[in-house]
């Protein structure tokens, strides 16, 4: 279970600041030297001839200067002094979504631009973000680096946030948080932040959550943008072959010209001391979770840069480290497998953490007590001074191998440009050089026996693996039709915390024709879910699914590419994950939302604002209206041929009572196949969700679907409206003889889409998006080409898709186009398999089509098993550049 975060330990609050850090220590554990310790405005001496030189803008831009004529290259290493701790809890992510949203235009340069300038220069653009900063650095010839500086500046200062790349960074932020949610060491990192930094920004990621990205508007990010991006803000270092006094003019000319302004008051941190015990007591926090190992954090506090021995303290960091690996290793009864020592600096406060990594059964209590009495003895080991001039060497050493790489040697010194300045960088290597043996043992002595230590575990949760269920795939899966109709699959997976649970509503656009509902109710409906239940404020129900680091997906962004390929007139969706401890809670919760959604005008009034807005834009939407017009074509009757999203008008009309009787039948029981995957046992899963949802009962039963093959007749239809971009689409549907036949199609497919891409978009610069696909429905499929071009380009985009077809029937295929095509296609149908949502996606659509539930897994295997011989017999067979629909909108 989760820590009670509340748990009281120590008293008092201590304030992480250099002053009252101090005020808050038991007499005589005054850090060494730190009585009459400089302040750090205190005047230092500028740096001899040659060496590193620092100069500040009359703006307040702050620069250091470092020549390195090793290699024809100069870096720019642009700091800018915000972060995630300059965040609320409402914009948490902001800093990080920011320096994504720089890279997509300013004031004279598109996205596109940004990039082909810069690659036309041969350079190097990159940034990162971190809790106290975000760094911002390229790297380019010298005598192109001058151009690239300004295209650096251009992006820090005078970036426009465009609205239409606004969404599409949102989930590419999004995917990126995804990618860490099912690391097991993320869920590590995120419970010691839980621990020692409850209430403030350092428990919350960089990365924001899906909820606060997905809530963020660009006039926030616009405001943190403009509060933040301002050149007394920043501090950079230039790096690499040039001369200073040029590159002063070069940075004042570019730079100088920028506005200053008032910046908010930086807000003092607060570390919550009632995590520190009181003396000689233990303060340990356990977190249960499903983990292949059980991981242990032990905590002191340490010296910052501003302390006089904080270098004495990197040195103390690197001997302790080698110290504790040697030694604790050598005890296998203790199962520790790594050992890493780090020191967390923030300006204010820093932390000194030991990790230990342990087998998942090993007992933390005895690895904890191995290692307080290594750090005690370590405090009395005679340091060697020839080992501690080793190690500063090695320091040294390191230094100078970084800054072979003026770029990478920038990042890794942002932390010390944002929070000391770089007057700390130029006598860096000075101060290593004066650390003594006794300053490092004084230091040991002093941080290593302070009692106030911290114990923070995340324990292997044993779960014990029958044999049977091993060997029995059945044994892993339980499946239940309820008396009310839904249909409940539950499959066990013990590799992963995660509870993923997927809610396919059969048949979208078909019901909402049968139930006389307007075009986009389940659109709408969905929408109006995400608020939660009737009877729980919203607010109140995003919390409680944060609280449980729970996440959900109602609908699909369908601006952000990649992101609505789940879009379909076959059916809607809710995907809920959480952590597997948790599932309980958020299932309940969820299932109280399904049968009592917040169906109210207060509630649908912004909804449908928000919608009405997309729905003008597609109207507007040269994609949009073609992709419907090549849909209505050819499937005619079919529900497939059937709009998702409401055209103005539906909108307009949507109701609470409409959708209310709506929800009732489109929503029920009967209609919804739930699909989860968990580590916990599928049986005790299933009665759990059965108890959930058996007494929900159907208000009537539902009509029956529909679905006879279309009748396909070519047929060729314009919409023209003088639009400057037009789009394309053209296809056929044919019966499909052999199901074996999918996969040699979808092959073949696959290199012919290829080489449309290759000669209409690289070669013949006709379009940035095209392509062709093939779909296939029970014994029946369709084949179909789009394009969005100008409509200057429309005769030969069309003529060019029929020109590759007939070109691939007369091509003299090899095997390596057949392994080329089959491996990329594999290796994007595997990513979509990654997450366990997807899965328990794939096992409801496979449900839903009668096919297998390890359907996804027998699809792999057949495409594997595609050969040249099967691509040329399918083609010979299905594919013909005649007798085609034509759909056209320009």
């Amino acid at each position: 279970m989760r820590p009670n975060l509340k748990f009281a330990v120590a008293i008092v609050t201590v304030l992480l600041s250099v002053t009252t850090i101090f005020a808050q220590m038991p007499k005589g554990m005054m850090p060494p030297g730190m009585m009459g310790q400089a302040d750090q405005s205190e005047a230092v001496n500028l740096p001899e001839r040659d060496r590193p030189l620092v100069h500040t803008l009359p703006n307040g831009m702050q620069f250091l200067f470092v020549e390195n004529h090793s290699s024809p290259m100069v870096a720019s290493i642009v700091v800018v002094r915000t972060g995630s701790r300059n965040e609320t809890i409402e914009l948490c992510g902001a800093t990080h979504f920011l320096e994504h949203l720089l890279f997509n235009g300013t004031e004279t340069r598109t996205q596109q631009q940004l990039y082909d300038d810069m690659d036309f220069l041969g350079g190097y653009n990159n940034a990162n973000t971190t809790h106290d900063h975000t760094n911002f650095m390229i790297l380019l010839e010298k005598s192109n680096f001058t151009a690239g500086l300004k295209i650096q500046a251009e992006m820090l200062f005078h970036s426009t946030l465009p609205e239409d790349k606004f969404a599409k960074e949102k989930g590419i932020v999004t995917e990126e948080i995804g990618m860490g949610e099912d690391r097991e060491w993320n869920q590590v990192e995120d419970f010691y932040n839980r621990v020692l930094f409850e209430g403030g920004p350092y428990e919350w990621p960089i990365l924001g959550s899906r909820q606060s990205i997905s809530n963020m508007s660009r006039e926030q990010v616009w405001d943190y943008y403009k509060s933040n991006y301002v050149p007394n803000n920043m501090v950079a270092m230039i790096i690499g072959d040039f001369h200073t006094p040029d590159m002063i003019e070069t940075v004042t000319e570019i730079f100088g010209n920028e506005q200053p302004r008032t910046l908010a008051e930086r807000k003092q941190y607060q570390l919550y001391s009632h995590r520190v015990p009181a003396y000689n007591a233990e303060a340990t926090y356990v977190y249960q979770g499903k983990a292949t190992s059980t991981y242990l954090r032990y905590t002191l506090f340490a010296p910052t840069r501003l302390y006089p021995d904080y270098h004495a303290f990197v040195v103390l960091v690197e001997l302790l480290q080698e110290y504790l690996d040697e030694k604790l290793k050598a005890l296998p009864e203790l199962g520790v497998t790594d050992v890493s020592v780090h020191h967390f600096v923030d300006i204010e406060f820093a932390l000194m953490n030991v990790d230990l990594t342990l087998k998942a059964d090993a007992d933390y209590h005895e690895a904890r007590k191995a290692l307080e009495n290594l750090l005690f003895d370590f405090q009395d080991e005679a340091h060697d001074p020839d080992r501690i001039l080793a190690v500063v060497n090695a320091i040294k050493g390191e230094e100078l191998y970084n800054a072979e790489r003026p770029h990478f040697y920038g990042m890794l010194k942002s932390a010390d440009l944002a929070q000391v300045g770089p007057y700390f960088l130029i006598d860096y290597m000075d101060r290593l050089s004066e650390v003594t043996p006794e300053v490092v043992e004084q230091s040991a002595k002093y941080y290593l026996n302070y009692d106030h230590g911290v114990t923070s575990v995340y324990q292997a949760v044993k779960t014990e693996k029958s044999a049977d269920l091993i060997a029995i795939e059945g044994e892993k899966l339980a499946r239940k039709t309820l008396p009310n109709g839904m249909t409940i699959i539950v499959q066990t997976d013990r590799d992963n915390p995660i509870f993923a649970g997927h809610f396919l509503f059969k048949y979208r656009s078909a019901y909402e024709e049968l139930l006389n509902a307007k075009t986009g109710s389940v659109d709408f409906l969905h929408r109006v879910m995400e608020k939660g239940p009737a009877d729980m404020p919203e607010d109140e129900f995003k919390a409680t699914l944060q609280r449980y680091s729970a996440r959900t997906k109602f609908y699909d962004m369908g601006f952000i590419p990649y992101d609505d390929y789940y879009t379909t007139a076959e059916f809607s969706y809710l995907r809920l994950e959480s952590l597997d401890d948790y599932y309980l809670p958020v299932m309940e919760m969820i299932a109280h939302t399904l049968k009592a959604p917040k169906i109210t005008e207060e509630v649908i009034a912004p909804i449908r604002e928000s919608v009405m807005g997309m729905a003008q834009r597609g109207e507007g939407s040269v994609s949009s209206l073609g992709s419907n017009l090549f849909n209505d074509l050819i499937y005619g009757d079919h529900y497939l041929a059937k709009e998702i999203m409401g055209t103005p008008a539906d909108v307009a009309g949507y109701s609470t009572d409409e959708l209310d009787q709506f929800c009732t039948q489109y929503c029920s029981p009967q209609n919804i196949i739930l699909t989860v995957l968990t580590s916990h046992d599928s049986e005790t899963v299933m009665e759990h969700l059965e108890g959930f949802f058996k007494d929900w009962n159907n208000i009537s039963e539902l009509p029956q679907i529909k679905s006879d093959k279309p009748v396909f007749e070519a047929r060729r239809e314009e919409i023209t409206g003088g639009k400057e971009q037009s789009y394309l689409a053209m296809g056929y549907s044919f019966d499909l003889i052999d199901a074996a036949d999918k996969a040699p199609l979808t092959i073949m497919n696959s290199i012919l889409s290829d080489r449309m891409q290759f000669q209409l978009r690289e070669k013949e610069g006709l379009a940035y998006s095209l392509g062709s696909s093939v779909s296939f429905h029970d014994d029946w499929a369709v084949w179909g080409a789009r394009i969005g071009t100008g409509s200057q380009n429309l005769a030969r985009a069309e003529e060019g898709i029929i020109e590759q077809v007939n070109e691939l029937q007369k091509a003299n295929l090899s095997d390596d186009d057949i392994v080329k095509a089959r491996n990329a296609y594999l290796g994007r149908l595997a990513m979509r398999g990654l997450t366990r949502v997807n899965r328990a996606y794939m096992m409801g659509l496979n449900e839903l089509r009668g096919q297998p539930l390890d359907q996804y897994n027998q699809w792999m295997d057949q495409l594997r098993a595609v050969t040249l011989s099967d691509v040329q017999r399918v083609m010979k067979q299905y594919l013909r550049a005649d007798n085609m629909t034509v759909a056209i909108v320009k």
